[in-house]
């Protein structure tokens, strides 16, 4: 999880009928309310999936993925360490989408 703020932002969401993201750009300065995700293996490689909501300074707000691009100005992030056999993604046939597999 992590807050903090950017001074732009780039997001993305999933069309469930089209199957792929669409992607935003947010023009900053903008705060970050709420950062979740999580760190898994994919293809070998590591995967971060986050989800964020960024307010502006009008208080409107605009969340979705968080997708590389983004300005970042200043950000604390707090990450766990789950025990066990490494998340693993892997290609999901019924949404299209890079899921963990094996769980």
């Amino acid at each position: 999880m992590g807050i903090g703020a950017l001074r732009a932002a780039r997001l993305a969401c999933y069309d469930q009928s089209l199957r792929q993201y669409s992607e935003l750009d947010v023009e900053g300065p903008v705060e970050i309310v709420s950062c979740v995700g999580n760190v898994s293996r994919r293809d070998g490689g590591t995967a971060v999936h986050a989800h964020v909501c960024v307010s502006s300074h009008d208080g409107s707000t605009r969340g979705g993925h968080l997708v590389g691009g983004c300005a970042i100005f200043a950000c604390e992030v707090v990450l766990t360490e789950l025990l066990g056999p490494p998340l693993e993604r892997g290609f999901d046939g019924i949404t299209g989408l890079p899921l963990w597999t094996g769980l």
